[in-house]
């Protein structure tokens, strides 16, 4: 029965080794080019998933709004301070001044009834300073006192079926959100499963594994024959140092013919490639030939003949500089070298091929593209886990959401109570503070008139005027109050 590949079998039963190439563990986000990241993923969540929409009814009722409001009017209120003091600081420069130049000319006269100009330009300046508090601060009061009246309303209007629905409007948008991540979790995962690579090589798996079942049941083998298993790599290289040492042993016979440098190497290069690619050849023919392909014994024998009567002809030639007492003995050694590096290669090439090099191919492909599907899958499975893990967080985020949400929808009437309290505190203190500025202002105001009026006094002759007697005060800001 054929060993089948199927893409659904491997999804069900590959597990991914303990740790990736880039030393991440399973069920880590991976964000590597192809793999799966949550960045992007389930937007909707980050949006609106951590919010308290239902909490209270009006979102501007909350604690963080009253403290947010009381914080703009104390802002506000330190910059109103802040250029107030550099404002009074100057009018009262300007009062002494004045003052003093008044009473060298005894102004205002002893029988006048109305404020002087110089007194009427000063009271008018602070009243410009009151109504600058009032529309820098007043605003913020009334953003607070609608908090309140709004905290108080939805207090008196709250019901328990009203409560109730509120509820269920929570429990409704969490069923939502959860149908919503279902969905993207399974688009998401049948993505990441059917990947188009990921298939392609898992049909060429599933063609490859049955020529290897019908080859290995025809040739009643499963794994290669050679007879010494060595990379292609070193077996070509070692093909090569053999074909290098015979060369070599031509160069150096050929320098005796005192011919050309260029010439000697052509000769002896291709009488190493003579022998190298010679025994290459007879090597594999004979190791692939058999009954059926009897063919190759037979290019291996013509082939055979005609290495042999070359390595001859080259050891006659490579004797002829040698002494006539040891010419025949030469040609034996010479012809001995050759055939016995030429056997050598031949040896090789006959003991590291597959008797069917069709099957040892079809090993080779199979193995690398099993490493490939090995790799792929276990890529696969490690953005399965990180996606699965992504999207058990966002449930457990959804779920503490909503949880919190109807515990302080169990407490909202606690919670109305507390924010009715805080603005109440808040609001009392925001006028207190804007009542002891306005008292700051009129008590300079008086400041600054008394000051304009003592200098006048210690310069002019005549008696002041009869209304100097009168309490100073500044109505605009009482009025404003």
């Amino acid at each position: 029965m054929k060993k089948e590949y199927k893409l659904f079998q491997r999804l069900l039963t590959w597990r991914p080794s303990n740790r990736s190439s880039n030393g991440t563990e399973p069920g880590d986000e991976l964000d590597a080019e192809g793999e799966f990241s949550s960045n992007g993923f389930l937007e909707f969540f980050s949006q609106d998933g951590n919010n308290d929409k239902n909490f209270p009814f009006d979102e501007d009722i909350s604690q963080d709004r009253i403290k947010y409001i009381s914080n703009r009017f104390d802002a506000a209120l330190y910059d109103f301070a802040e250029d107030f003091k550099r404002f009074h600081d100057e009018e009262m420069r300007r009062a002494k001044e004045y003052g003093a130049r008044d009473g060298h000319h005894e102004v205002p006269e002893s029988n006048t009834q109305l404020p002087h100009s110089v007194e009427s330009e000063i009271t008018e300046s602070y009243c410009k300073k009151c109504k600058e508090l009032f529309i820098q601060c007043e605003p913020r009061i009334h953003d607070l006192e609608s908090l309140s009246k709004k905290a108080k309303i939805e207090l008196d209007e709250l019901t328990d079926q009203k409560i109730a629905e509120k509820k269920a409007s929570i429990e409704e948008s969490f069923d939502e959100k959860l149908k919503a991540l279902d969905s993207k979790y399974k688009a998401e995962r049948q993505r990441i499963e059917q990947d188009p690579k990921l298939i392609d090589v898992s049909h060429r798996m599933d063609k490859l594994e049955d020529e290897y079942d019908d080859m290995s049941r025809r040739l009643g083998r499963k794994d290669t024959n050679t007879i010494i298993s060595i990379k292609k790599w070193l077996y070509f290289l070692l093909l090569i140092l053999i074909g290098g040492a015979e060369v070599t042993a031509v160069y150096l016979a050929f320098l005796a013919f005192e011919e050309p440098q260029i010439l000697t190497w052509v000769w002896a290069v291709l009488v190493g490639l003579v022998i190298g690619a010679g025994a290459h050849f007879v090597g594999l023919l004979l190791r692939t030939g058999n009954r059926e392909r009897w063919g190759h014994w037979l290019a291996a024998f013509v082939l055979l003949l005609v290495t042999v009567v070359a390595i001859w002809s080259i050891s006659i030639i490579r004797s002829e500089e040698v002494p006539i007492n040891i010419k025949d003995t030469s040609l034996i050694v010479f012809f001995a070298i050759s055939g016995m590096l030429f056997l050598l290669g031949a040896t090789l090439a006959f003991t590291s091929h597959d008797t069917h090099p069709e099957f040892e191919k079809l090993l080779k492909e199979r193995e690398k593209n099993r490493k490939l599907l090995v790799q792929m899958l276990d890529r696969m499975v490690k953005q399965r886990t990180a996606l699965e893990k992504v999207v058990a967080n966002h449930r457990v985020a959804l779920l503490d959401d909503k949880n919190r949400q109807i515990e302080k929808m169990s407490n909202i009437r606690v919670h109305l109570r507390k924010i009715l309290q805080s603005s109440k505190e808040a609001l009392t203190s925001m006028k207190n503070k804007l009542d002891e500025m306005v008292d700051k202002i009129c008590n300079c105001h008086g400041e600054a008139i008394h000051l304009y009026r003592s200098e006048n006094l210690r310069y002019r002759k005549t008696p002041p005027p009869p209304y100097w007697d009168n309490p100073i005060t500044l109505e605009c800001c009482r009025k404003g109050k």
